[in-house]
């Protein structure tokens, strides 16, 4: 089987065709009807398409006609595998009068081991060739996000780029990180590697072996990852798929409507010098330096608290923030923490925080991997430690988003994401103790993505 998704045809289309594929009707309606219930609802997409990748239109269509056809030869396949698995098992279940729970702790489960192994198979046939291997191995970690967030600027073999391998920004600087008083607790004094075993030892309670596997695995594929061209046709994908535009449109939205209320605030105190900004799951930061930079521009000394669960994400964050491009490096502090207790509540940001009220509360990419109960968990507390008249800005992939099947698929995205519709957005926010009508959602012009804007009072 051959890959499907090389360079991409151009079919006739407009912006009509577009906004066809992209925004749902169930999208439409419901904003229509929670702004009939009285909240606020953002969402102008005509004039809010402005990532280069709407300068080709074409390319989007087919990029979504692509991976749609791609996704049907992916699930027809898994279907027949998981169908052929679960007969043969089934079959020596029978033979062998197994219980149902020796069945589960033996036949089916070296099935299911036998069926992911060849849906694995089935993507690289499809999708990623052995070339696009190193970004597929980083999925569900926030080294990916950084080949989607610099797609455009990504050289390959067809066309000129500013960034020469898939972790655009991010380069080999990573492997000398030493953590230094920067950083919080166990990071202090270590190197990624030491700082990786020692965090799956404390807080996911791996013993020193299995950590140590774990870190040289991790380390030797971000080595891989970072050291990789990105070739034309994956270049594409991560233009022009719908998944993608939605990532790069939240993090500009981010920046975009905390600006707005960054000008809102001079306007009340101009003499403002100094804003603390708390980013929750931060990964590599991204995002929120770009707030931060904003800042600086306008000439406010910002103070970003990063506070992740990986030590590698985090090394990644510092060299980030000491780049030229956001010259951030004496403005940030580390914290590697757990976000949450074994069952569910989240932890006591204390000593994070360390008495300061923040003025930002940023987590934009975390809430869509928690359930109802962790969600409500965690936006109480970050509520909080949220300064009066602070903001905090939250989101969630939408339950109306455009090629839902794709993410888990045939892409493979790992762990599950929860889609969520707006209104349960809005209810979990008014169930966290925010009060209805301080809360203003903001949907993506992809109809990806919905942001929660909550300002505090």
């Amino acid at each position: 089987m051959k890959n499907e998704l090389m360079t991409l045809e151009k079919p006739r289309t407009d912006e009509k065709h577009l906004d066809g594929l992209l925004i749902n009707e169930s999208l439409r309606t419901e904003i229509e009807s929670l702004r009939m219930q009285g909240y606020e609802v953002n969402f102008s997409p005509e004039s809010e398409r402005t990532d280069v990748a709407y300068n080709n239109v074409e390319a989007i269509v087919s990029m979504f006609e692509r991976l749609k056809d791609g996704g049907e030869q992916y699930e027809s396949g898994h279907r027949e595998l998981v169908t052929q698995r679960q007969l043969g098992a089934a079959s020596l279940v029978a033979r062998l009068h197994m219980t149902p729970l020796q069945a589960f702790a033996a036949p089916f489960r070296a099935a299911s081991r036998q069926v992911h192994h060849a849906r694995e198979v089935t993507r690289q046939e499809i999708l990623y060739s052995a070339d696009k291997m190193p970004w597929h191995k980083q999925s569900g970690q926030a080294m990916a996000l950084l080949t989607i967030a610099f797609a455009h600027e990504l050289e390959s073999e067809q066309t000129d780029g500013i960034y020469p391998t898939m972790s655009g920004l991010l380069g080999d600087e990573i492997f000398d990180i030493t953590f230094d008083e920067r950083s919080a607790g166990f990071l202090r004094g270590k190197t990624i590697e030491e700082a990786s075993i020692t965090a799956q030892q404390n807080l996911q309670g791996k013993s020193l072996d299995s950590a140590q596997a774990s870190t040289q695995r991790r380390v030797k594929e971000l080595h891989e990852f970072i050291d990789q061209p990105i070739s034309q046709d994956f270049k594409e994908v991560v233009q022009y798929c719908t998944d993608s535009l939605g990532i790069r449109s939240r993090k500009d939205k981010v920046r975009g409507v905390i600006s707005q209320y960054v000008d809102a605030r001079l306007e009340r105190e101009p003499k403002l010098k100094e804003l603390t900004i708390l980013s929750v799951g931060c990964g590599t930061a991204l995002p929120i330096f770009e707030v931060a930079k904003a800042l600086k521009d306008k000439g406010i000394s910002p103070k970003v608290i990063l506070l992740d669960q990986d030590p590698i994400a985090l090394a990644a964050a510092q060299c980030l923030a000491e780049k030229e491009e956001f010259g951030l490096g004496d403005s940030i502090e580390l914290h590697c923490r757990r976000l949450f207790s074994k069952l569910g509540s989240a932890l006591d940001l204390s000593p994070v925080t360390q008495g300061r009220k923040i003025d930002i509360v940023e987590d934009t990419g975390l809430r869509e991997y928690l359930p109802d109960r962790i969600y409500k968990s965690l936006t109480s507390a970050l509520w909080e430690s949220l300064a009066p008249g602070g903001v905090m800005s939250t989101g969630n992939m939408s339950a109306h988003r455009p090629q839902p099947e794709f993410l888990h698929g045939l892409m493979g995205w790992v762990p599950i994401v929860r889609m969520r519709d707006i209104a349960t957005g809005f209810a979990l926010h008014e169930a966290s103790g925010i009060t209805k009508g301080l809360t203003t959602a903001y949907v993506t012009p992809d109809g990806v993505y919905t942001l929660y804007i909550s300002k505090k009072q």
